[in-house]
């Protein structure tokens, strides 16, 4: 906000609006003015530019998010409803994308980490359907506030975390301890942890319903008079629950998960080291020795991973400025900041959106069946899936090995030839 002097004279003082005004607040964010005032004993009245920013500020001291504040008298969205909606129309297309191929081709996607994939991408459709209900229509009522924009919103982005925190332990476990991999990762089991997963954020976003309420044109968390301690509490459990407990789990479970990928990785490079290789049979065994399992294994990982650093990425700043803010340390005009309009919303809406891509580039098996199912059987040719026509294309002299059917029986046998 940009404060003008009018005839080289403080126009910030105004008593009344003084008095009014959290004096710690104000001290914190307008220091200069408050000395200017003191010196000319509150005498000269505030200018409408200051009373309005007076009670913003007032508003703010409860929690106001000033960001829906911008678009309260009803000329367009703001800002952060424009983010929130783009963000969410991309996440309904790109989690509907991935729902729909694995169920398309649900033999293709049938192990444990896939159904877990699926299940993330559900909750990240629902959080995009919920993200862009709650920025196109804002009645600011109590429902409104308390379980639409309150519980039902960040309960879902809660749920997403620790689904999110449950396939790192799906990793992890299938690659350092892969012979127990069945056994903890049984269908039940897998099913139990999912009802944990919606179960436990769900409870501790309760308290959005009784703290996240309406203000007129906004939805804000009021703390009554003389909960300052409880507030402070209530920080530290938020930013426990909903950022340094995964982020610790996913630090933990991938950093022992490369450590083994490497280990191994190791392992087999001194075995082919030491292996003979002085004749062409040699290195034809070593090169079907190759474990197409393991290397699978390896780029699944290796894709999560990078969405478990998105998340860090996304939520990170977030989390940190809303701790901060529940210890009095920002005041709540920060929310209306360049900072936070710029980067933490954009980031936040991001990680609802993002993994679709992901998948798309890195998870080589989603891929395939991703154009398979856009693009139709007779086009998957043309993206190198390694068939006849395409390989033959090539190279013509392989179409001397290709099959020839037996009369009657539609079985194939191979043509041999002499290079």
């Amino acid at each position: 906000m940009v404060f003008v002097l009018h005839s080289q004279k403080p126009f910030c003082c105004n008593k009344a609006r003084i008095v009014n005004l959290n004096t710690e607040t104000f001290i914190r964010t307008f220091p200069l003015c408050l000395l200017l005032c003191s010196e000319t004993n509150n005498t000269i009245a505030a200018t409408d530019i200051f009373a309005n920013y007076v009670d913003m500020e007032s508003r703010a001291e409860n929690g106001t998010d000033a960001v829906q504040n911008s678009a309260a008298d009803g000329a367009g969205l703001s800002s952060s409803q424009i983010i929130g909606v783009i963000a969410g129309l991309a996440g309904i297309l790109g989690n509907g994308l991935v729902c729909f191929v694995m169920l398309r081709y649900r033999s293709a996607f049938n192990s444990i980490t896939n159904k877990l994939t699926f299940h993330q991408s559900v909750i990240d459709f629902s959080l995009s359907v919920v993200m862009v209900a709650t920025r196109l229509y804002t009645p600011w009522t109590e429902l409104y506030c308390r379980f639409f924009r309150g519980w039902l919103y960040w309960g879902f982005a809660n749920v997403s975390t620790y689904s999110l925190v449950l396939i790192c332990f799906d990793r992890y476990v299938g690659v350092c301890h892969a012979a127990k991999y069945r056994q903890l990762f049984s269908v039940k089991r897998v099913k139990i942890s999912m009802f944990f997963v919606w179960l436990l954020p769900s409870i501790f976003q309760l308290n959005m319903l009784l703290f996240h309420v309406n203000d007129g044109a906004s939805c804000v968390a009021i703390w009554p008079e003389g909960y300052s301690n409880a507030r402070k509490g209530f920080g530290i459990a938020a930013f426990t629950w909903e950022y340094f407990i995964p982020f610790l789990l996913i630090v933990i479970t991938y950093s022992q998960t490369i450590l083994a990928l490497r280990k191994r990785l190791r392992a087999k490079a001194q075995h082919v080291a030491t292996a003979p290789s002085t004749s062409h049979h040699n290195t034809a065994n070593t090169t079907a020795n190759k474990d197409p399992l393991y290397t699978a294994k390896v780029k699944l990982t290796v894709t999560f991973l990078v969405v478990a650093i998105f998340f860090v990425i996304c939520w990170g700043p977030t989390s940190v400025t809303w701790f901060l803010f529940n210890f009095e340390l920002l005041p709540g005009s920060y929310y209306s900041t360049l900072w936070h309009l710029g980067l933490e919303t954009p980031l936040l809406c991001l990680n609802s959106c993002v993994n679709p891509v992901i998948y798309f580039v890195m998870y080589t098996h989603f891929r395939q069946h991703l154009i398979k199912a856009v693009c139709g059987r007779c086009k998957s040719n043309r993206v190198g899936d390694g068939s006849l026509e395409n390989v033959s294309k090539r190279n013509p002299r392989l179409l001397l090995e290709a099959s020839a059917k037996t009369e009657g029986r539609g079985q194939t046998k191979p043509i041999p030839i002499n290079v």
